[in-house]
């Protein structure tokens, strides 16, 4: 095996996750094959895939080349250099001069995060990109939890140019400047989740963050899962846009709420059962025991 057929790990691609990768064949000659890999992750590689890289180009083929096709034109990194960039805006990569060749891509994607520090406040990020030269009306969607008791007189919303960091000049916009609509249901304690939607206009090749604190709520020891340590995983907030309500879905969030100590029923069982057992034997040996004189 040469070249692209290198690739397939066969238990790689039985153990892949089908639901957001596809892998597609469609022979053109007896020495070419052409490869589309579609994918919802904000990372990918070919090595990340399939746990391979391409060794070599193919011996018997006259020219090895891999051409990559991408869906936007920016807002992405790339691990390699291509050798040549089509008219189309595809990548042409010569594999005749290559050893162990490896194709990443990187996009700087729409992505929910979770901030704050210690088990009783926190808050969430989510961050929009448009990289389009006009303005994008999007509406957003989150349903939260009812243990995470959220602030609405939080929400906040930062702006700057694409490409930049953030720091002490970025623009703080007021909620009126960005948000256009509004719908809030507060959550009922172990009844019902937090509901928020909005609409949000984003300025041309732009990048917003929305910030909103929350606290979190003490729970029964009972409504903890099994494994309590790991936390809770809040789901994704659902991102709509443009005329043919094109979604997106954010990362989900993995929130530690305040977690009791379970060793510590254990350690109390073992104690009283310890004491139970010395009374008891104490008690057995003064009923049954006959004490002689010598």
């Amino acid at each position: 095996m040469a070249g692209i057929s290198t690739l397939f790990n066969a238990y790689k691609l039985f153990d892949a996750n089908f639901h957001s990768a596809g892998v597609h064949l469609k022979p053109v000659c007896n020495r070419n094959d052409d490869f589309n890999s579609d994918l919802t992750k904000n990372y990918w590689s070919l090595n990340k895939i399939f746990e391979r890289k391409i060794p070599k180009a193919c011996a018997v083929s006259s020219k090895s080349l891999v051409e990559l096709s991408l869906p936007n034109k920016t807002g992405f990194k790339l691990n390699n250099s291509p050798d040549k960039i089509l008219d189309n805006g595809n990548f042409i990569f010569d594999l005749q001069n290559k050893i162990d060749f490896d194709i990443g891509v990187e996009w700087e994607s729409n992505q929910e995060l979770n901030f704050g520090f210690g088990q009783e406040k926190g808050g969430i990020n989510i961050d929009l990109y448009n990289y389009r030269d006009q303005p994008l009306t999007v509406a957003v969607f989150q349903m939260i939890p009812w243990y995470l008791k959220f602030y609405l007189h939080t929400l906040q919303f930062q702006s700057m140019p694409l490409n930049h960091d953030f720091n002490a000049e970025s623009l703080i916009l007021r909620n009126r400047d960005i948000l256009n609509e509004t719908y809030y249901q507060p959550a009922v304690e172990r009844m019902r989740p937090t509901i928020l939607e909005y609409k949000l206009s984003l300025p041309a090749k732009s990048k917003i963050v929305m910030k909103m604190d929350f606290d979190k709520s003490f729970i029964r020891y009972t409504e903890h899962p099994p494994d309590a340590n790991r936390g809770f995983d809040i789901g994704p907030a659902i991102i709509t846009f443009g005329k043919k309500e094109e979604k997106f879905y954010t990362n989900n969030l993995l929130i530690n709420l305040p977690t009791p100590d379970f060793s510590m029923p254990y350690n109390v069982i073992t104690l009283t059962c310890t004491v139970l057992a010395f009374l008891f034997a104490g008690i057995f040996n003064l009923m049954i025991k006959n004490y002689k004189p010598v």
